[in-house]
């Protein structure tokens, strides 16, 4: 069974907040374990706009590193290195090519990116520079 964890990226500090819960108690606010940002103005819960989630994918990079949404990873496919942002639409995840050309575009099961060895290079909040400059970041 595929553990269920959510990751946050905080659009008023500009950083990556791991270790949170979604409160649906709270009306959907984040709620973290990290007590520092609990002591920082009280962010350890906010309101939804102030952050965009993004869910562990269940599955591990070549090198063990966790993949969530929003991550940029790196990968060789018919002997070209593509970089795609994980994106989970039609009830999967898949990696949105970035990598090609335009009319090339199409999405691959992040299952298949995961057996050609790919590897989790940044995010799209944190190093949106990896992503080529046609990327519409969502």
């Amino acid at each position: 069974m595929r553990q269920i964890k959510f990751r946050a990226w905080d659009k008023k500090y500009k950083e990556m907040i791991n270790d949170i819960h979604i409160a649906p108690e709270y009306d959907w606010l984040v709620l973290s374990d990290n007590d520092a940002l609990a002591e920082r103005d009280n962010r350890g819960r906010g309101d939804d706009d102030g952050y965009e989630l993004m869910q562990f994918t269940g599955i591990l990079d070549k090198n063990g590193k966790e993949i969530y949404e929003g991550d940029v990873v790196e990968y060789k496919a018919y002997n070209t290195w593509h970089k795609d942002a994980v994106r989970f639409t039609d009830g999967k995840f898949h990696g949105n090519l970035s990598g090609v050309k335009e009319d090339l575009q199409s999405n691959y099961d992040l299952g298949l990116i995961v057996t050609l060895g790919c590897e989790v290079i940044g995010n799209i909040y944190e190093n949106p520079e990896l992503l080529n400059k046609n990327f519409k970041q969502i």
